[in-house]
């Protein structure tokens, strides 16, 4: 235990693990990478691309007291995705 007498009590020491220890972690217990997660990613090249990125998100939206089912082919919201 360590001993905080600022806080007047004290807290449990972390358990260290050895080395043949953590070789026996699963592999999912592991953070994936950043290169792994960008490679799930495609980029946003041209405008076609930006609008399908936005098509089929889950987003609820109002417009004059009417839920919009698909936000982004609305004529009064496209001008907007457009500029």
């Amino acid at each position: 235990m360590l001993a905080f007498p600022a806080w007047g009590g004290a807290v449990p020491r972390p358990a260290l693990l050895q080395e043949d220890q953590m070789d026996a972690l699963p592999t999912q217990a592991r953070e994936e990478t950043a290169a792994s997660r960008w490679a799930r990613f495609s980029p946003i090249i041209t405008g076609d691309d930006y609008v399908n990125s936005l098509r089929g998100r889950d987003v609820t939206v109002y417009l004059f007291g009417e839920k919009l089912a698909e936000p982004v082919d609305h004529p009064i919201i496209r001008p907007s995705i457009n500029a």
